[in-house]
């Protein structure tokens, strides 16, 4: 689950849980930072490496005084459990650069008055009786950040997240667990807050994820006060990086809301890869 109710936020969201703060320095209150270039220079090392292993056994003579290319080793891939290259620091910087600002919803949306900005950001369970529960983020998360937007009648709104774990094992039972309370629990409750006809939905065609799932539903109480909010929550995994983008609005604007979120976590998977191909200030000197 996010670290969020299905719907709407519903006031404002509780305090951050325990956990790893943000680095010092990064100002009062709940905010958002984080650095991430190492990934793709320590991939492409790797390879790089791998590549040289090969070549010698090619070039070195064996036994016979000689060698070729069918008797030299297969470069093995890495394995998808490998450790993030990443320290919990700069994964901090790196979310915070990948998750989206007001700016980046378009026009007439802004930062809600509360609740803006968490990091660490916490998970919600959902118990076997549907109830939703905070709880701290699971072992092995180096940074989670969650920044809301919102318009000014607060009827149009949603969220981006940046989920980054220690390894890729990590990320993928996050993805588990959210695909199967949305399989187990068609409603669900937060407190004063009810969520209906949740299910997984069609994703839209985004490719470049390991995994992608699509969310629907409907909030139907909030605070105790009947609404009709429909929603589109989108989670994508590359690696050991899981993006969301939680776009909400009326069920008359449910074809937006989808290309909303849709459209917001697009810019996300475009910063991330964008920011994992750029080379490290160490390179760039």
């Amino acid at each position: 689950m996010s670290s969020q109710p299905p719907g709407p936020p519903v006031g404002p969201l509780p305090p951050p849980p325990p956990g790893p703060g943000p680095p010092p320095g990064a100002g009062p209150g709940p905010s958002r930072w984080r650095s991430r270039k190492f990934l793709a220079l320590i991939i492409t090392g790797v390879v790089v490496l791998a590549g040289l292993v090969v070549l010698l056994v090619v070039l070195l003579p064996g036994d016979d005084g000689g060698g070729t290319a069918g008797d030299s080793p297969s470069p093995t891939s890495p394995s998808p459990t490998s450790p993030s290259p990443l320290s919990s620091a700069e994964a901090h910087e790196l979310a915070g650069r990948v998750a989206l600002t007001p700016e980046d919803w378009g026009s007439g949306f802004s930062a809600p008055s509360e609740g803006y900005e968490y990091s660490p950001v916490g998970e919600l369970t959902v118990l076997e009786n549907c109830q939703l529960v905070d709880k701290s983020d699971r072992p092995g998360t180096l940074a989670s950040l969650n920044r809301s937007v919102v318009t000014s009648d607060a009827e149009v709104g949603g969220y981006s997240e940046v989920r980054v774990y220690a390894d890729t094992a990590t990320a993928e039972t996050y993805m588990a667990d959210v695909n199967e309370a949305i399989h187990r629990c068609a409603s669900q409750r937060y407190d004063g807050s009810r969520f209906d006809g949740i299910r997984e939905a069609a994703p839209p065609p985004l490719t470049g994820f390991d995994e992608l799932v699509a969310e629907e539903g409907r909030q139907t109480m909030s605070d105790g006060t009947k609404v009709d909010l429909h929603f589109t929550v989108l989670t994508g995994r590359t690696g050991e990086i899981v993006l969301e983008a939680h776009a909400y609005g009326s069920k008359e604007a449910l074809p937006e809301t989808r290309k909303r979120a849709g459209d917001a976590l697009a810019l996300m998977q475009k910063r991330l890869r964008d920011d994992t191909a750029a080379p490290s200030p160490a390179t760039a000197r």
